[in-house]
């Protein structure tokens, strides 16, 4: 699981059969307020394929519930398919 701060803190807290370490807090694009030269599609794109790399999950689909198409993006060009994650959350 990826969010902002606040929502990653309440799936910890409300959400206890996700586990401990099983969300993730993070920035990414703010729904384009931070420029595309800042990179931070790319660095959330590299934080999720070493999340599924450590877990042994490289090859394995990533579903998402929603996205912003930087990320969206940023993810297929590091090899990870994207998929429509959004009946299961």
């Amino acid at each position: 699981m990826w969010d902002f701060e606040s929502a990653a803190r309440h799936h910890k807290m409300y959400c206890p059969w996700l586990g401990e370490d099983r969300s993730r807090a993070g920035i990414s694009t703010l729904r384009g307020a931070m420029s595309p030269q800042s990179g931070r599609a790319e660095d959330v794109a590299r934080k999720i394929k070493i999340e599924l790399e450590k877990f042994g999950l490289a090859n394995e689909p990533l579903g998402v519930d929603m996205i912003e198409l930087p990320v969206l993006f940023a993810l297929q060009k590091e090899g990870i398919k994207v998929v429509d994650g959004q009946q299961l959350m």
